[in-house]
């Protein structure tokens, strides 16, 4: 299949199932961060580290871990960059790891093939792939041991699906996992986003909505939208402690898009969000905005993205 143009990438609808091809985006300006700000413990082995111990040996001293013949050295939360390459002559699916260019090691094979996806679809979108890593080292006298591990989400839930909606949008940070209810009435618009791994992750957006109870009292809640189309709602309890931040960003023109994991397939679908309470937004936060969802290129089974393989 040829490469298209980002802009024809896709119909208005993404289809399960749909193979398209995106060009890729040659020059890297931003970075992405993988962890969409959720805390993810270091749980992805990379591997190869033994022919890299001048960039493992780099990255220890400039984060003050000086590694020496006969003691170990440790070092956590290290920013590093994943890159594809789509180049490399071992394997044109290979991922690296790499701090301050250095190359650290490499994803396994089959890590590489499960998070090829995403993370190509995030440098074609002109991003760096960023995550977080711990380095472990040991100077035996003879040569270096180390182990690098990384801290990644499942690829389905590195980058959404979806685009955000269209306006001034400001992306709520992660947070507490929240049941969105009454999708079952709404499963055909969320079919549409069901992805065929039956799990991924979706930008929703937040509005304050209210509704008339018997006793003509008047009640606020959450509503959850998908596109502009409503999916579903948060109970009362839940919407207490999003209403205010809503309140804001309705104030200031602005609409609060957060993540959404979607589970399902041709039967049903489950949305929970993941978005900060409001007693959780710090004043910085707010004084900052917008905080506007990263652009990627629309999502595709496939994309192209240049040459990176370092000898």
């Amino acid at each position: 299949m040829q490469p298209v143009a980002a802009e024809d990438a896709l119909p208005e609808q993404w289809i399960p199932g749909q193979e398209v091809v995106v060009s890729p985006t040659p020059r890297i300006t931003k970075t992405y961060a993988v962890s969409l700000g959720r805390p993810v413990w270091p749980n992805i082995e990379v591997v190869g580290e033994h022919a890299y111990g001048q960039g493992i040996r780099a990255a220890l001293r400039a984060s003050g871990a000086q590694v020496g013949v006969g003691r170990d050295a440790e070092i956590e939360n290290l920013s590093v960059e994943l890159v594809a390459e789509p180049d490399n002559p071992y394997d044109s699916s290979a991922i690296s790891v790499r701090w301050n260019n250095n190359v650290l090691g490499y994803l396994r094979r089959d890590d590489a093939v499960r998070f090829a996806q995403p993370v190509r679809r995030v440098i074609a979108s002109g991003l760096a792939v960023v995550a977080s890593a711990r380095i472990w080292a040991y100077d035996d006298g003879s040569q270096l041991r180390s182990r690098v591990t990384l801290a990644l989400p499942e690829p389905e839930l590195i980058a959404p699906l979806n685009a955000p909606p269209a306006g001034v949008t400001t992306l709520v940070p992660w947070g507490t996992a929240m049941q969105v209810l009454k999708e079952e009435n709404h499963f055909d618009v969320l079919s549409n986003h069901v992805p065929p791994t039956g799990a991924g992750l979706l930008l929703v957006s937040l509005h304050k909505e209210i509704r008339t109870l018997k006793n003509g009292n008047e009640r606020s809640f959450v509503e959850v939208r998908i596109d502009g189309k409503r999916v579903g709602e948060l109970s009362n309890v839940t919407s207490a402690h999003l209403l205010p931040l809503l309140e804001h960003t309705e104030r200031i023109g602005e609409t609060a898009v957060a993540y959404a994991k979607i589970t399902g397939s041709a039967l049903a679908a489950e949305l929970v969000l993941h978005a900060a309470k409001a007693t959780d937004i710090s004043n910085d936060w707010l004084a900052t905005g917008p905080h506007p969802v990263p652009a990627l290129k629309p999502w595709a089974a496939h994309y192209e993205v240049s040459p990176a393989y370092r000898r």
